[in-house]
């Protein structure tokens, strides 16, 4: 083994406590690779969520130098790059020595502004799996621009018995537990389609991995203990026909575990039908909105007039299979009135969604939207993370009325989703069902009154002080 301690860190979304929903989601895979190829190459390394495991800054220090860490790696998005900032000039405030990386996606589109305002070493622009080893040795400084990372398929699997990780804390939706033993994969990176609202719209191709890939490493899994996998791709329909191999390679492995996916509507029995069979359980589908104006606003498709009958069919089909469905939609865009928002919420539950996941427009640097915004002197280039209802205050008005509605609307489906979770093929049934127990009992009843601010337009661009 050799002599440098190396501590990976995904940093906390809040320092003032967990927002249900978006913490104890899935663990940070991107961390999860970099420790696998650092481990295989015989470096001490470790990986640290503080978004899942409460670490706080003075625990954060604690570790560093019980452990004597002498490089750091920090992950950086838009959303959260302050606290990304904070931790790393904290860590080189109380260990001057220590060598401080940082990367993610927005090291990608805004270096420079990542390497000014965290006072980091490095600051790596695109996918470090290909240059970790060469980092570390070298301990370059400044900003490495890194190629894109080679065929998916020749990357090693994660390490998700990586040290400080704690596996038990991962597969929480909202007020349930997916599976007693969670973990998540990636099958393809990147999306394919040009949504305005995307941050990732053209920062890196879109790439897939082999059906024959992606069911190996879920036999592994399976052989580590593990009885559900929730699938973190952008956008695991982007086509369709994999999606089916996938589900049809997982059939004939005999795999006996549950899965969960995210992606764009796909009116098609056939994928569905597979998938089911496959032990597919949850979906969790971008809805967005079903006013045609606000779907070409927000350039979803290239037939927004055919959007709500997509759905309409793709909902009938997930029903009938016995799926648990999640509409994620987005609020507040310029078009839209309280009628429009109200009608959308009467919309997913006309259409048997059983989970409403509400966001607020978010015009985030890199997007169209954004852009767009900012050539309209809506606000200053220098903003990167701004919710509509900053630009737009009227829509204040109504956007809290009605994620509370979606979320009532939610609770009152919560019989139909014990049926569900009954009659479907989940294999583990008795985790989600005891969490749900759990959170009844605990509420008191009063579910409709503890709606969890889950969702990433929720959040404001984050300036907290430590």
């Amino acid at each position: 083994m050799r002599l440098e301690n190396i501590l990976l860190i995904n940093p906390p979304h809040s320092f003032l406590g967990k927002i249900e929903g978006i913490t104890g989601y899935v663990p940070p895979l991107g961390l999860l690779y970099l420790n696998e190829i650092l481990k295989l190459d015989d470096w001490n390394s470790f990986v640290l969520d503080m978004d899942s495991d409460n670490t706080d800054l003075a625990g954060l220090l604690n570790l560093i130098s019980r452990y004597h860490i002498t490089i750091v790696g920090i992950s950086v998005f838009t959303r959260t790059r302050n606290n990304s900032y904070l931790l790393s000039k904290r860590i080189k405030e109380s260990f001057p020595d220590i060598y401080v990386m940082m990367g993610g996606a927005h090291c990608t589109v805004l270096p420079q502004e990542a390497i000014e305002q965290s006072q980091a070493d490095l600051v790596v622009q695109g996918e470090a799996e290909d240059v970790i080893i060469r980092i570390i040795t070298e301990k370059p400084r400044g900003i490495l621009k890194a190629e894109i990372t080679r065929d998916l398929d020749e990357l090693p699997w994660p390490n998700r018995e990586a040290e400080f990780i704690d596996r038990s804390l991962y597969g929480n939706l909202m007020r349930f537990k997916f599976c007693r033993r969670t973990s998540v994969i990636s099958s393809s990176r990147g999306c394919p389609f040009r949504c305005t609202f995307c941050q990732r719209v053209g920062l890196l191709p879109y790439r897939e991995r082999s059906p024959e890939s992606v069911v190996a490493e879920l036999l592994h899994l399976q052989e580590k203990g593990y009885n559900g996998v929730i699938f973190n791709d952008d956008n695991f329909f982007a086509n369709p026909k994999r999606s089916m191999n996938i589900a049809d390679l997982i059939i004939k492995a005999n795999i006996k575990m549950d899965f969960a996916m995210q992606g764009s509507p796909v009116a098609s029995d056939d994928l569905w039908s597979r998938l089911h069979e496959a032990n597919f359980s949850i979906v969790c589908l971008g809805v967005e909105h079903n006013k045609p104006e606000i779907i070409k606003y927000l350039n979803k498709t290239p037939h927004p007039e055919k959007w709500a009958e997509k759905i309409i069919k793709t909902a009938e089909i997930v029903n009938k299979y016995n799926f648990l469905t999640c509409g994620s939609f987005i609020l507040g865009a310029p078009q839209e009135t309280k009628e429009d928002a109200q009608d959308l919420i009467r919309f997913l539950i006309e259409n048997g969604f059983d989970l409403k996941n509400g966001n607020e427009l978010l015009f985030s640097y890199g997007t169209q939207l954004w852009d767009d915004a900012v050539h309209q002197g809506l606000f200053s280039r220098n903003r990167l993370h701004v919710r509509a209802s900053e630009v737009m205050p009227e829509k204040a008005e109504y956007l809290e009325e009605i994620f509370e509605l979606a979320w009532r609307e939610s609770v009152k489906r919560i019989p139909a989703i014990f049926k569900k979770l009954i009659f479907s093929r989940k294999v583990d049934k008795k985790t989600p069902l005891k969490s749900f127990v759990r959170w009844i009992i605990k509420s008191n009843f009063h579910l409709r009154h503890e709606r969890p601010r889950q969702g990433y337009g929720l959040l404001n661009e984050t300036n907290e002080s430590l």
